[in-house]
């Protein structure tokens, strides 16, 4: 009785979520999250334990709650969440980031960084991103350095994505790309992925490195 009770509630649950056009949450998204704030928690209650410098210690247990937060959200939503996510990455990695997301301007967000200005589109999808999302991009924002941040296939698990080799980008959308930079219509443009994003948060790249890991990602691309 107790299964099909259960059963029975788990299946009207879905009946109203789809009804109200709500998204049923991927179990991975929260296996994600469970799994890492468990391995961070025994982590932190072990370092209380062993050490007095409590405060240091709970703030380092913060901050590494709040980077499997964005993380999380990097993997899986879409607008203004992913948007702030992105913006949340950016920081932790160490640019000056100013979301305009909601002040009339044609992209998400502008980073800065020695000088630099990059101008980013951010966009979370259930396939990839394609012609038409870049050739906006392109059009809103001539003779600027893009950012195209694609959450592509976001219902995917990311290990799935990765052994599928699910495209980010469609071979027409990396064409546009081409095209705006030979006509010289754009000073440059970094095709990159939420994933790519979450890496480098992960392992705590600096703003300088993650500069040389975009004109990488840049150049595969270009060449392909």
């Amino acid at each position: 009785k107790k299964y099909f009770k259960d059963f029975t509630r788990k299946f009207l649950d879905a009946i109203e979520a789809n009804l109200l056009g709500q998204t049923t949450v991927p179990q991975w998204v929260e296996q994600l999250s469970v799994e890492k704030e468990l391995k961070i928690t025994n982590e932190f209650v072990d370092k209380i334990i062993k050490s007095s410098e409590c405060k240091e210690i709970f703030s380092d247990y913060k901050n590494e709650l709040i980077k499997i937060g964005i993380i999380k959200n990097l993997y899986f939503q879409s607008g203004t969440e992913l948007q702030n996510a992105v913006e949340d990455a950016f920081k932790m990695i160490g640019f000056e980031v100013e979301n305009v997301s909601t002040k009339g301007e044609s992209v998400d967000l502008v980073i800065r960084f020695k000088g630099k200005e990059f101008l980013v589109e951010v966009k979370g999808k259930e396939k990839y991103a394609d012609k038409e999302d870049i050739s906006n991009f392109i059009a809103n924002n001539p003779h600027k350095n893009l950012i195209f941040v694609i959450n592509h296939f976001r219902f995917i698990d990311p290990k799935e994505r990765k052994d599928k080799e699910l495209p980010p980008y469609t071979s027409d959308a990396i064409k546009t790309i081409k095209n705006a930079l030979n006509n010289k219509s754009i000073e440059s443009f970094y095709p990159i992925t939420t994933m790519d994003l979450a890496e480098w948060v992960q392992n705590k790249l600096t703003p300088d490195t993650v500069l040389a890991k975009l004109n990488e990602i840049a150049k595969i691309y270009m060449q392909s």
